[in-house]
């Protein structure tokens, strides 16, 4: 049966940010576009609300970080409030296949409902079927939580750049038209080595557990 990974967010402030509910809707796709070489599977109802469906569960985190700075990063100037979305990461198996993610059931689909149920004022919760990795890892979720909340859309689009990729930061800076220097002292001011620490623990701890 296998374990899969399990996406279920809502956008911060729906009622507010109506007015560019096209462009919302436009980075949603597009980043599920990119996260299809996870074997991403999506589904978008309500209008402020999706689920995303990953064949590769280690990813998952990465993937709800690079949805939230995806966001943040497309807020336009005139919007009063930030462009985000609470998402709840389940980790579990999938017993019932639907057409689509929001038609089908299993595991990892409860965690991550119930996840976003009892999010409260937090913007990233992570669930799975293992209490020690769940405890583990809900510190250090709790800090990048916190990290990619406080970003301003240049720095949410320079984490975006950073995480989905493996560039250097002579490759990252020349790609952004800035100096080594400048990207360095970014990353740096944004906490991008610890957010890529946390990636790779999650990554590794995933991995492995999935694979018992």
């Amino acid at each position: 049966m296998g374990y899969k990974g399990v996406l279920t967010a809502d956008i911060v402030n729906s009622c507010e940010v109506i007015a560019f509910r096209e462009l919302i809707l436009d980075v949603i796709k597009r980043t599920c576009s990119y996260l299809s070489k996870w074997g991403a599977a999506y589904d978008i109802y309500r209008g402020d609300s999706f689920q995303i469906l990953l064949d590769d569960p280690a990813k998952s985190a990465r993937a709800a970080l690079l949805m939230r700075c995806a966001l943040i990063s497309a807020t336009p100037k005139e919007s009063k409030y930030s462009f985000d979305a609470r998402v709840s990461v389940g980790i579990g198996t999938v017993e019932y296949y639907g057409k689509g993610p929001a038609r089908s059931d299993g595991q990892a689909f409860r965690l991550s409902g119930r996840g976003l149920d009892a999010i409260k004022k937090r913007r990233l919760t992570i669930s799975t079927p293992w209490e020690e990795a769940n405890s583990a890892l809900a510190v250090s979720a709790a800090f990048v939580d916190h990290l990619v909340t406080s970003l301003s859309a240049s720095q949410a689009g320079l984490l975006f750049e950073c995480l989905s990729s493996d560039l250097t930061n002579v490759q990252l800076a020349q790609k952004m038209g800035m100096t080594p220097q400048n990207i360095s002292k970014r990353l740096k001011a944004i906490q991008a080595q610890n957010v890529i620490r946390f990636l790779d623990y999650f990554e590794k701890t995933v991995g492995k557990l999935v694979r018992q």
